[in-house]
């Protein structure tokens, strides 16, 4: 069984500049899930605390995420205008339909961006686990912003983990305990929150702040089921489990790093890029359909030191279909890989060929190619995806990228052309 979580089309359908749907319902289901869950307990006040020395611009975090939804019923009924029942109290028409489980697995990865000013930034990264073996393939790119205190459930401040005291009452149990995990000990702090139905259990390290396991149970709604003669049967909903488990916490090497956003970065900038997705299958080549139009406006939204959030705002237009539209919120600056800009003088200090990084956890490879017409191009490489990334050496304003991702039998490929700033 192959499911996903993952996004169309490598790095700028699913890192940044574009948001198409890629494979089923699970892949929708598992995002929401794991980066939309909610908090496990209310963070008590603690007293305004520095962010701890590991968080430093460029260091990246991996996760292992898994879902799974599981039908309380095999069928259920959804609104047919040709269905054979009808709802007396309504007059809609209803037939049954196929309620499948669905499940998908992959690597989530922070790259933290900024953690000064009261303000933490993260990019974060899925990767979508396509086999039994392990191959992975790009997929969303969201953005956290935080505070001092928390990056959603994914990190909060050791101090204000080291102020929650110990409890059991109203479905919230926390404890302190030791934590085995990647064959180290952690000290570590459990909070567990089964009220309202749902169950959730986070497990801290009050060294890092970080989330060392997390996992959640919810239940939706009841369904109903239209037996052979007309009798409605109402089951229980699906249940959703989530689960994620640290991997690695590393520092990467980037010589750009540090450096702060530019000067054309500013409240309510604009970058506009416009480009082009095709897929293309073995034997369909005659078929000649015409790839789907992009289009995208990136807004700063916020601008601190070395971070800005960004709403994103995208339109597909696909081949004889009404144009997709979407709006999502991103974070980029310096201390990542793919961003929408790098200091020249940075650039300038690489080599053509140079390992700029290679990520143990997803088996990615990132090199600068070199510099041509002015343009400097960084190029990331896996197993199924390939992301290729263009520099402006005047500005260093990200002013093109290309994407090449296997699906199957199916490549997909894409470009964008930076077509106005303001």
């Amino acid at each position: 069984m192959r499911s996903s979580f993952g996004w169309a089309c490598a790095w700028f359908l699913s890192a940044g500049l574009f948001g198409l749907a890629r494979g089923g319902v699970s892949e929708l289901m598992l995002h929401r899930a794991l980066l939309s869950q909610p908090a496990a307990a209310p963070a008590p006040r603690a007293a305004e605390a520095p962010f701890p020395a590991w968080m430093i611009p460029a260091t990246r975090i991996s996760w292992y995420v898994g879902s799974a939804s599981i039908p309380g019923m095999s069928q259920s009924a959804v609104q047919d205008d040709n269905g054979n029942w009808v709802d007396p109290q309504t007059g809609r028409r209803y037939a049954n339909a196929d309620n499948p489980a669905t499940a998908g697995a992959g690597v989530l990865q922070f790259d933290l961006l900024q953690a000064s000013n009261n303000f933490v930034a993260v990019s974060a990264r899925n990767w979508l686990t396509l086999d039994v073996n392990g191959s992975l393939t790009s997929s969303f790119i969201t953005g956290y912003a935080g505070d001092a205190r928390s990056i959603g459930d994914y990190w909060m401040n050791p101090a204000v983990l080291l102020a929650m005291p110990e409890q059991n009452e109203g479905g919230l149990i926390v404890r302190r305990r030791d934590y085995p995990l990647n064959g180290r000990n952690y000290k570590a702090i459990a909070i567990q929150n089964s009220a309202g139905g749902s169950y959730q259990r986070m497990t801290y390290d009050l060294e890092t702040g970080l989330l060392l396991v997390g996992s959640g149970r919810t239940v939706g709604a009841a369904q109903r089921q239209i037996g052979p003669n007309g009798q409605i049967f109402t089951g229980e909903g699906v249940t959703t489990i989530t689960s994620t488990v640290l991997q690695d916490l590393r520092q990467m090497q980037l010589p750009w790093a540090n450096d702060p956003a530019p000067n054309f970065v500013r409240q309510n900038w604009q970058a506009q890029y416009k480009g082009t997705h095709a897929t293309a299958i073995p034997g369909t080549e005659g078929l000649n359909i015409p790839p789907s139009q992009l289009d995208v406006v990136a807004t700063a939204t916020r601008v601190d030191e070395r971070a800005v959030v960004l709403k994103y705002q995208t339109s597909v237009q696909a081949p004889y279909a009404q144009p997709q539209q979407s709006e999502t919120a991103r974070c980029t600056g310096a201390a990542m890989i793919g961003g929408l800009w790098i200091n020249p003088r940075s650039l300038a200090q690489l080599q053509p060929g140079a390992v700029i990084d290679e990520d143990r956890i997803t088996r990615v490879r990132t090199s600068f190619v070199g510099v041509q017409n002015n343009i400097a191009t960084i190029v990331e490489q896996s197993v199924n995806d390939s992301m290729a990334y263009s520099y402006d050496m005047q500005s260093g304003l990200l002013v093109g990228a290309a994407s090449q991702q296997k699906s199957g039998v199916a490549t997909m490929t894409a470009q964008v052309q930076l077509v106005g700033q303001r």
